[in-house]
């Protein structure tokens, strides 16, 4: 984040938190002496990882019944 304005990492903070990517971990003093929340990646930036580095093919392949009809009825239920 070397170069980037606060005002702008603040921004994207705020927005991964919203849509459920970071989640609050905690706070911390600053320098400044104020307080300043920690974050920590949510199941869903987690999720978003994990399938960003993995075959589609194989994901398919070691699902159960149960696991592929609820991927299913939220793919269903979204206009992408």
């Amino acid at each position: 984040m070397k170069g980037k304005r606060y005002a702008v990492v603040e921004v994207r903070v705020k927005a991964l938190e919203t849509e459920g990517y970071l989640a609050k971990a905690g706070e911390r003093d600053t320098k400044q002496g104020k307080r300043t929340a920690l974050f920590k990646m949510a199941g869903r930036a987690k999720l978003a990882l994990a399938l960003d580095s993995t075959d589609i093919d194989s994901l398919l392949g070691e699902l159960d019944e149960v696991a592929a009809l609820t991927i299913l009825r939220v793919i269903s239920n979204k206009n992408f």
